[in-house]
């Protein structure tokens, strides 16, 4: 207090942490950012998405009330989801990483619809190469694989890849588009 008024002198503290701070780590790599995002929503996201799908029509087919049915999805929550991370979450957090980066490097030359589609796409393929990896480790057959789990991860692939533009163009993650 100097003459009866409060004088506000910023601390040594105060001023170091604002010069060494940094920009934010999405301005200073933004491919870091996007490739992250990719490997969360894939690897995270993914393997529960088909699941809650067929699981939720099993639940409320085979169940006698509404509550019944959430409560075979709650335990859904807790004992399919966490299996499902372990089998295919490491390969959906790898390809989904290589997918947003991909997106990320194609958003510089390509009109937004066109970049929607081949996401979709490109999403799809990934996310059928996906439920492969499990055979890396000896989980399953060739033959289940292919029929049961190929299919199901191609749709969850491109839906996981809407997810990741989506989420890359909210975040500003993207390029501005072609230029020209």
């Amino acid at each position: 207090m100097i003459g009866g008024i409060l004088v506000d002198v910023p601390s040594q503290a105060a001023t170091t942490e604002k010069r060494h701070r940094g920009p934010d780590p999405d301005e200073r790599a933004p491919w870091l950012g996007a490739g992250f995002t990719g490997a969360v929503i894939c690897g995270v996201l993914g393997p529960a998405l088909p699941l809650l799908v067929l699981m939720s029509g099993d639940a409320f087919r085979q169940t006698r009330s509404f509550r019944e049915a959430l409560r075979a999805l709650e335990i859904f929550a807790i004992t399919s989801w966490p299996f499902a991370i372990m089998l295919m979450g490491p390969g959906g957090a790898v390809l989904g990483t290589l997918g947003a980066l991909w997106i990320r490097f194609r958003s510089k030359a390509i009109a937004s619809r066109r970049l929607a589609f081949e996401a979709g796409l490109l999403g799809m393929l990934l996310g059928a190469i996906t439920p492969l990896t499990t055979l890396i480790f000896g989980w399953g057959g060739f033959r289940d694989v292919l029929r049961g789990y190929v299919p199901i991860g191609a749709i969850t692939g491109g839906v996981c890849a809407l997810l990741v533009l989506f989420t890359l163009r909210k975040r500003g993650l993207l390029f501005d588009g072609p230029s020209g």
